[in-house]
């Protein structure tokens, strides 16, 4: 689940991953033109033993509909090591998404 609150902040959550090993996303969002915004998250990865071990970065290019209640998007995945250099890139997707009320 992905929520963009008022002033720019964004968080996303999963079932994906268990919550001894990962974070929640959490970053910013930012209107760039027309009906398109970006937003960028970052979630902190632990081992089993609970040492950080990288940090996911979802990058998003999003296309809101013209009624404001639905957009695609896409998103690229950057993994960083624990002193933010980048370690791999790639993990490209899309998804839809409808506004929840």
């Amino acid at each position: 689940m992905f929520t963009f609150s008022k002033g720019g902040t964004a968080t996303v959550i999963t079932a994906g991953q268990l919550p001894s090993l990962a974070t929640p996303g959490l970053g910013v969002w930012r209107h760039t033109q027309g009906h398109d915004y970006s937003a960028v998250t970052d979630a902190f990865i632990f081992s089993a033993t609970g040492v950080w071990i990288q940090t996911h970065r979802l990058t998003r290019a999003i296309q809101v509909s013209i009624d404001g209640d639905s957009f695609t998007d896409q998103i690229a995945l950057q993994i960083l090591d624990t002193a933010g250099n980048s370690i791999a890139t790639g993990g490209c997707a899309t998804s839809v998404a409808n506004r929840l009320e």
